[in-house]
This record gives structure tokens, sequence and C-alpha cells, in this order.
């Protein structure tokens, strides 16, 4: 892994993020409010936080965090998810109502903060794993999104005509590489080979999520992977217009995104 790094972003680069790789992950959370209300209302508990600096609803807080003692959990006013996570969100821009898609949706923070930045649009959070769903249920309900409907399918095949979503979120699955901070055995457990497994595997969701979008309708492709083989060799013949590669940092994880229109 670290040759496949050095090789795409030289020596220096790839050593500063190896470094916060190995550090403990702060605990992050996307507020679905007032930010700056509920910072205050964490301070007067005694609650160390502060701003993320990259995603306008991201809070941090110190690892090990016990999440359900702060304010506002009972009552949906965040959910879990790394602040480069949220960017993914963040990059759908417009003022959409009609069907939003969100592909491999447990746990549910992508659905959650898409439902906030969208309250009259009718979210589809597609997930496969059925062991999955019942988590992304209860994380649903607790944050009192209940426009969001869940459909178990493949995205590979998804049970949808032609032409019938207005926008997609598609975090599609891939070699983690990104958050190895978060699940240090995922180093062990891909090699070029499943890589490139991988890659068709994404190639192919993403070609399927754009069967189903409208023509003019918005894709945002994400994983938490940084290999460029997982990233720019993806979406390059998709003609993106915009795309982000975040390195791991003591402040987030590794990610990239892109969006792409549908013409």
């Amino acid at each position: 892994i670290y040759a496949n790094w050095r090789d795409a972003w030289g020596e220096e680069t790839t050593q500063s993020f190896c470094t916060a790789l190995q550090t403990a992950p702060p605990l992050c959370l996307a507020i679905l409010g007032n930010r700056d209300q509920w910072l205050e209302e964490a301070a007067k508990q005694g609650v160390t936080a502060v701003k993320g600096e990259i995603s306008s609803h991201a809070v941090l807080l110190p690892t090990g965090t016990h999440v359900p003692s702060l304010p506002g959990f009972a009552g949906g006013a965040f959910s879990v998810m790394d602040q480069a996570a949220q960017m993914a969100v963040l990059a759908l821009h417009g003022n959409h109502s009609g069907t939003l898609l969100d592909i491999c949706a447990a746990p549910g923070g992508k659905t959650s903060l898409l439902a906030h930045r969208f309250p009259k649009a009718g979210i589809l959070a597609v997930e496969l794993n059925g062991k999955r769903i019942p988590r992304l249920k209860e994380n649903l309900t607790r944050l009192r999104q209940h426009h969001v409907q869940i459909l178990q399918a493949n995205g590979l095949q998804l049970p949808l005509p032609d032409q019938s979503v207005d926008a997609i979120i598609l975090d599609a699955p891939c070699s983690a590489s990104g958050i190895l901070r978060r699940h240090p055995d995922a180093k062990f457990l891909h090699d070029q080979q499943s890589i490139h497994a991988l890659a068709d595997n994404q190639t192919k969701m993403l070609a399927e999520a754009l069967r189903v979008l409208k023509t003019g309708g918005a894709l945002i492709y994400a994983v938490c992977s940084i290999h460029p083989q997982e990233n720019e060799h993806i979406v390059e013949d998709f003609h993106p217009l915009r795309q982000q590669r975040l390195y791991p940092s003591q402040h987030h994880d590794g990610f990239f995104w892109a969006y792409i229109q549908k013409t």
C-alpha cells in the first residue's frame, strides 16, 4: 500500500498522512441544527468540543466520548459521521424536492444529513445487507427522519425504472484505505488484485446508478478510499464537474467524492 501511495503522491505527502493513520481518530458529529447553539449547550455540560474545519455541520470531540450522553442525542440533534464523509453530502447542491437515492445507506449518517438538507424531497435509502437495516432504521427513527423510505436491494441491480430518480449519492463498497485508523485490519485484507475487483464493482454500480438517474440529474460518487484506482480512475470516463480527495489528517478521514451530472 505504501509503495502505491508513494508512487502516486510522493514520499513527503504519503508520510504525513501515514502518521495521521496511526493516531486515534476524534469523534465527529454532524449537527442537524444550529451548530453554535449545540456547542454552547455542550459547554454547559462540560463537554469538550470544537467546530470541524471543512464541514459546516461538523463538531469534533475527544476519542472515546460517550455518544448517548451528549446533548440532544435522544432528540435527534446529530448523527455520528466523519466530516470528510459529510463533504460528499454537502457537494450536492440545489433545491431538490423529487426523489433522492442513497445507495449503500447503512448505518445512515449520509442519509440523515441528506434528509436534513432536503426536507421536501423523498429520500430512498438503499441497503443490500439485511443485518445492517435494523441499525439504519434505529438511527433514522432517533433522528426523526420520517420522510425516508428504506429499500433492501442490490446497488448493481436497482429495482427502479430508467430515469426515475432526481439525484443520487452512491457510497460504494471500497477498500477502506482512507479509514485505516478506524479499521487497521483493512490493510491486511486487500491487495492489488482485490482493489481491481473492487474498482470493477464500483464502475458497474456507478453505471447502474446513472441508469436510474434522470437526464440533468446529479450523482455524487463517494468512497472512503484514497487509492487512485478507486477514485479518479473510476470517474474519469464520466467527466465529473467537481471532485475532491481528502488525505487522512488529524481532523478527518481519507475520502474521495466526485460530482457527476447526467447529460
